[in-house]
């Protein structure tokens, strides 16, 4: 999958078909979406949900930041 190209996207029982579109052209504008999340955990652990707590939720679009959660 290349970023910018056209595809037709079909789902199966047997998986996801991409089909690349070479009638189309014009390159498609690349959109980033990233997530953050922030969380309390023992050193060089992985976060667990039993006992560690969320501190902060955030994302980004395109440049643009997006607070969801912050328990300063």
């Amino acid at each position: 999958v290349r970023c910018g190209q056209w595809y037709n996207v079909s789902v199966t029982s047997t998986g996801v078909i991409l089909e690349k579109r070479a009638d189309l052209l014009q390159r498609a504008e690349v959109h980033v979406c990233a997530f953050d999340i922030e969380t309390t955990k023992l050193p060089l652990k992985f976060p667990d949900s039993e006992y560690d707590l969320i501190m902060m939720i955030s994302y980004m679009m395109d440049g643009q930041g997006y607070l969801i959660i912050n328990r300063e």
